[in-house]
């Protein structure tokens, strides 16, 4: 992509050097070196920053492709066009390729997914277990592996979860107690 920017950043920046005539005397040249300052694809730094803005959906205005005697104009018209297209056509294969890469990745591991969701929401409400199940013994359980990864950045998450339970279940002890009164 970057190649292509610079192709047509650097064809703006030769057309802008020839865009205000070649057979100009002195003076007409001075004048005319003058207003070429003006384009925005007159360097090569601008042509890129112009060619940038193209890439980025932020075009710049066309008004300057009609500066001089317009006799390149044509051309200018047909690059901008042209680039357009192309960084359109570009962008759209890109995402096409993304979101196809994305669909075959989950495709491919959709049933782990959802499986490892499902036991992450059984480990997230682990502590509502005692509230819901007076007899913990009829209760089969699901041993799990999971990667290290996860455990490292949940470790803090479970001694938050660890403190909370402890925190509800003094909570309780002391209502039934006060409740036995």
């Amino acid at each position: 992509m970057t190649t292509v920017i610079f192709v047509f950043a650097f064809s703006f920046f030769i057309i802008a050097q020839n865009q205000f005539g070649f057979d100009l005397n002195e003076s007409q040249q001075k004048k005319a070196n003058e207003e070429s300052d003006f384009l925005p694809y007159h360097t090569v730094s601008g042509s890129i920053w112009f060619m940038l803005a193209i890439f980025l959906g932020q075009p710049e205005s066309t008004d300057s492709f009609n500066r001089g005697e317009s006799t390149m104009s044509e051309y200018l018209y047909f690059i901008y066009f042209v680039s357009s297209c192309v960084i359109v056509i570009v962008m759209l294969n890109m995402l096409i390729a993304i979101m196809g890469d994305t669909f075959s990745n989950r495709k491919e591991f959709g049933r782990q997914i959802t499986v490892k969701d499902h036991l992450g929401y059984v480990i997230d409400n682990w502590y509502l277990i005692s509230n819901s199940f007076e007899n913990k013994k009829k209760i089969k359980y699901l041993i799990t592996a999971f990667s290290s990864d996860d455990i490292v950045g949940d470790k803090q998450i479970l001694n938050q979860l660890h403190d909370e339970i402890c925190h509800l279940k003094n909570k309780i002890k002391i209502e039934k107690e006060g409740h036995q009164l």
